[in-house]
């Protein structure tokens, strides 16, 4: 596997990332659930397998899945050393409803950052986008 330095960060990345937007199946609504998406087994195979490849940068997002992709994510990597992955997960812009309670961007970037946080199982994310 080759890998890149991110930006002008000290973070090298395989240069293939591992898109999760399919982890999740049977844990989202119906509305958010995709037909294609995998389980927490198949999941985990795919994690296994990608990391015996050498890749270490997933990215994944709590719109994926209803925020299953993150959750799926988070306890598939438990079981490697979270200084040797690079995560990134995304945040969407305010809802109407948080526009008319007066939720700031600000409050609502930490928000949404806190949550993924909490569905990835870690302390920090590496790349947060938007």
């Amino acid at each position: 596997m080759q890998y890149r330095q991110l930006g002008t960060s000290d973070l090298k990345v395989s240069s293939i990332a591992l898109g999760c937007m399919g982890f999740g199946a049977g844990t989202g609504t119906a509305l958010n659930q995709r037909s294609w998406a995998v389980g927490q087994t198949q999941a985990n195979q795919v994690l296994d397998r990608a990391i015996s490849l050498g890749i270490n940068f997933f990215d994944t997002a709590p719109v994926y899945q209803a925020g299953a992709s993150e959750r799926v994510l988070g306890q598939g990597l438990k079981k490697f050393q979270r200084d040797q992955l690079v995560l990134a997960t995304k945040f969407t812009n305010r809802t109407t409803q948080e526009i008319e309670n007066h939720v700031s961007g600000r409050e609502h970037v930490l928000r949404s950052l806190d949550q993924s946080l909490q569905n990835l199982q870690t302390d920090y994310v590496d790349l947060y986008i938007w």
